[in-house]
């Protein structure tokens, strides 16, 4: 069960405790991304040289 604050000191903990969750939540998501990112490179850099060795084919 959800506990509202009971005064304005209660309120800004709470405000404060949701600010930090958030910027973790986009902290995360950032490298996140930046992970994809170079998994993405990794996989683009094998298929060029897959291309490139089908190409040195006669």
């Amino acid at each position: 069960m959800i506990q509202t604050p009971e005064n304005k000191a209660d309120i800004n903990e709470e405000l404060n405790s949701l600010s930090k969750s958030c910027i973790l939540l986009l902290h995360y998501q950032e490298e996140v991304i930046f992970s994809m990112i170079g998994i993405l490179d990794t996989i683009r850099n094998e298929l060029n040289q897959i291309n490139h060795k089908e190409e040195q084919k006669p």
